[in-house]
């Protein structure tokens, strides 16, 4: 009866040690695995590299779009479905504000969205 009871009491502490070994390890690949600083600050790069901030010029027929901030260039045409088309080739996964800030224009549907109606989606 007393080794039944010392191989319980082994399994207990087995149990137990494991348990807390798991645990252990769960906080420490927790604390490995959370975003830091650098983390935040590339994501950060990569989103403002997406958005562009259109100034529109016209020069005749031909509308122009640039990149405010970085003053690139991002698409031309004689109408907005010809820059439109332009800039989806171009940009397919990027974010166009336009309008002094009015307006955006990204997919999938590639149409005008007053800004304010994001804002009410998206409960900014």
């Amino acid at each position: 009866m007393e080794i039944i009871l010392e191989f319980a009491a082994f399994c207990i502490q087995v149990i137990f040690w494991t348990l807390v070994i798991n645990f252990i390890l769960h906080l420490i690949n927790r604390y490995l695995d959370r975003p830091t600083k650098e983390d935040f600050q590339r994501l950060k790069q990569q989103i403002a590299k997406m958005v562009h901030f259109v100034r529109e010029e016209r020069h005749g027929q031909m509308n122009y779009w640039y990149d405010e901030q970085t003053d690139e260039f991002l698409a031309q045409g004689t109408d907005f479905d010809e820059i439109i088309a332009q800039a989806r080739a171009r940009f397919p996964t990027h974010v166009f504000i336009i309008d002094d800030c009015k307006h955006t224009v990204s997919g999938p549907d590639w149409k005008i969205t007053p800004v304010d109606e994001l804002s009410k989606k998206y409960n900014v």
